[in-house]
């Protein structure tokens, strides 16, 4: 088997909440939501079942990431090189928030972030989200969203490395994924990430964001079916 094309020494880990990511800069903004969008529409090619940007533009961010409402208990995950000017940058300004984590770099950014750092898609090889499930108000149930990867098996890698740390820094019982079965989501995530599905529920194309969850604008091609799979946190002492 071939080793992967990622590593600690290759890749580090910017981590940005909600709140800060929405006051970046256009560009730090643009360069992100590039990125997500690219990683769907891959998706979107190959099962043609979705049309359209899965965030539309800036000013939807918040809402078509699912992170509005909840800025400052959602967060940003980006898997970026190490070779890039992005890391150069973020290294070298000394009052800014960074760990250790897994044996990855983790550096985080808010919005008072010197403007001389700049993000750019090429900098960024996957991204994960979290956030509240809109379904369980005490917080607790956190889920994925915006997950992409652009490298063979780094998906594999991302979401748990995420998912670990998120609950380092809120206290999570369970993850919880909505996933198109048409898209082989449900394999994947049972298969890779330990989910365990609880329910499906049907998506017709004029579907109802309230009835659904889903938000507004998505358009079907097909009605689609929905699996809701869910990971408990295994608590540590």
């Amino acid at each position: 088997m071939t080793q992967p094309a990622f590593s600690t020494k290759t890749h580090f880990v910017v981590v940005v909440k909600a709140a800060d990511l929405l006051q970046l800069t256009e560009e730090n903004q643009t360069a992100i939501m590039n990125k997500i969008n690219d990683g769907y529409a891959k998706n979107h090619a190959k099962f043609n079942t979705l049309e359209g940007n899965r965030i539309k533009d800036l000013e939807n961010f918040a809402g078509d990431s699912g992170f509005a409402g909840h800025l400052n208990e959602s967060y940003m995950y980006l898997y970026a090189k190490k070779d890039s000017n992005l890391y150069k940058a973020l290294t070298k300004q000394a009052d800014i928030k960074k760990e250790t984590f897994d044996d990855y770099e983790i550096i985080w950014i808010t919005k008072d972030v010197d403007s001389e750092v700049i993000i750019t898609e090429n900098a960024i090889d996957g991204c994960v989200g979290f956030k509240p499930h809109h379904s369980y108000p005490d917080g607790k149930t956190i889920e994925p969203t915006c997950f992409v990867s652009f490298l063979p098996r780094l998906g594999s890698s991302l979401l748990p490395l995420g998912e670990k740390h998120f609950a380092t820094i809120f206290d999570v019982e369970q993850y919880i994924v909505e996933v198109f079965v048409e898209h082989n989501l449900k394999e994947y995530y049972g298969n890779y990430h330990n989910y365990t599905e609880i329910r499906q529920f049907h998506i017709p194309i004029d579907y109802s964001p309230e009835e659904t969850g889903l938000e507004p604008g998505i358009i079907f091609k097909q009605p689609m079916n929905m699996s809701v799979m869910v990971k408990k946190v295994k608590k540590t002492i």
